[in-house]
This record gives structure tokens, sequence and C-alpha cells, in this order.
């Protein structure tokens, strides 16, 4: 029998946009190592589903709640969230993300501000809230 590379056995990972793509991968590799996970998206049906696939033949609890990480209390209310389902969280994974092309002069201040706040500003405000005591 081949041992485990990697054992998270007792870990949680909180995974952001973890219900398709790279987000839903990193989950499932973290599930397979033994850690229970958690994500967060911003559609209830594609979570579902990600959720059912992520734990699929493993032994381990996966959850989801729906995040829209442009809203400052709702990454407040994820953090708040992940530890009261799972006591704690270990692993945090800020794979939320998005892009709207558009040229320099197309910008406007709301499309940046948008695009700061989900690439950026909601990743470490939801670390920050997470590394509180």
């Amino acid at each position: 029998m081949i041992e485990k590379l990697f054992d998270l056995s007792g870990r949680v990972a909180l995974i952001t946009g973890g219900s398709k793509g790279l987000g839903k991968a990193i989950a499932r590799g973290y599930a397979e190592a033994g850690a229970d996970v958690a994500i967060s998206a911003r559609h209830e049906d594609e979570l579902k589903q990600a959720t059912d696939e992520i734990r699929d033949g493993l032994n381990v609890r996966c959850a989801y709640r729906i995040a829209d990480m442009t809203v400052r209390s709702a990454v407040d209310s994820l953090a708040e969230w992940a530890v009261d389902a799972f006591g704690k969280v270990d692993i945090l994974v800020n794979n939320a993300g998005s892009n709207v092309p558009e040229t320099l002069l197309e910008m406007t201040d709301e499309s940046l501000d948008r695009i700061l706040e989900l690439n950026l500003s909601s990743g470490v405000r939801l670390a920050r809230d997470l590394a509180k005591p």
C-alpha cells in the first residue's frame, strides 16, 4: 500500500470559488488528503453538485455556503459560518476571482472597484476574519 504523500486528517480547508474549475479541483485534493472541506461560490446549484463530487467516495465532511465575495458582510458571514460549522479553519484558499475585459479608457471606477474588491480586498478581509482569536 502506498502511503499518503500529504495527510491533512483533522484539518479544515475553506476554498472560495470552490464550485468549479481550479477551486473544485483544489477542494477535492484537500479532501483526498483527509481534510474536511468548506467551499463557497455564488450559485447554489453549482455548489450542491461540487460538494457531492468533492466528497464522493471519501470519509470527509464537505459543506458549502453561498457567498458573493464583493459584499463585505457576506465575506464576514462566510468566515463566521465556516468556524461555526467546522470548529476552525486551518487552510484558506482565496480562489474566487474574475476579470472584466475592458480597455483602459472603457474601464469605469465602478468596474475597477468591483474587480479589486473581488480579487484583492475580499481575500484579505476573509484571511483577517479567520485570523482573529
